[in-house]
């Protein structure tokens, strides 16, 4: 790993050193305050003891935003072109966008009084690796979703619960009927039915399966993106 005193900023956090905290040229250029005092030590280079905030008369510019704790004017300045972006794009984006620790980003976000992106929802395009799976959600378990879309069932529980839509388990109590003891028909949902799949790259097929849940499993198997899987009806026999 290449050691601080190489790195091209370097000359920039010496001419910085005195007028800001070890924590606050850290947060200035990435780095953990212990590892600028190990430079500095190395480099023989002394530095006047800093307060824990900017030397006085040496302040930064105020942002005019609430500071809250432990969110310095510099750190909020540096993130001033993201404020839009609070709530709406993970605090670890917005870190890597700003050059900011994530919780650094988490503390301004709190001080303005925003509640954090919802975990599992969104990549940035306001899709979500559970949108395909959609149709699952009610009428088989969270954790086979959970599966199939590659996230946790916490996830599934709180995107199904965002939309109103009840767990497979609520459905059955709720559709539960005694069924007539006359009647042996199978039904044409436990026989082989045809499953429209549309794929993400606009192309549209047929897969025969026994469920919606084998069908997205042979259509992941198969290697297939897929954006939707709609039952179109049962196979009928000659």
């Amino acid at each position: 790993m290449r050691r601080l005193e190489d790195r091209a900023w370097w000359p920039k956090l010496l001419a910085k050193k005195d007028d800001h905290s070890l924590r606050e040229l850290a947060e200035l250029f990435g780095v953990t305050p212990g590892a600028i005092n190990a430079a500095l030590k190395r480099t023989g280079v002394q530095r006047k003891s800093a307060p824990s905030g900017p030397r006085v008369g040496k302040r930064a510019p105020s942002t005019g935003v609430p500071r809250g704790r432990g969110a310095r004017p510099a750190s909020e300045e540096r993130l001033r072109p993201y404020f839009s972006e609070l709530g709406q794009v993970p605090d670890g984006r917005l870190a890597q966008k700003s050059g900011l620790s994530v919780a650094t980003v988490a503390r301004i976000r709190r001080s303005r009084g925003i509640a954090p992106v919802q975990r599992g929802a969104a990549d940035g395009s306001g899709a979500s690796r559970i949108d395909p799976f959609r149709e699952l959600l009610g009428r088989v378990p969270d954790v086979e979703v959970a599966a199939l879309a590659g996230v946790t069932r916490a996830a599934v529980r709180n995107y199904r619960s965002r939309r109103n839509i009840l767990s497979n388990a609520e459905n059955r109590r709720r559709s539960e009927v005694v069924a007539s003891p006359r009647s042996s028909a199978k039904s044409p949902a436990e026989g082989t039915v045809a499953f429209r799949v549309c794929l993400v790259n606009g192309q549209t097929g047929v897969i025969l399966a026994e469920s919606v849940v084998e069908a997205a499993r042979r259509a992941r198997a198969a290697g297939l993106k897929v954006s939707l899987i709609q039952r179109v009806g049962p196979v009928l026999e000659a």
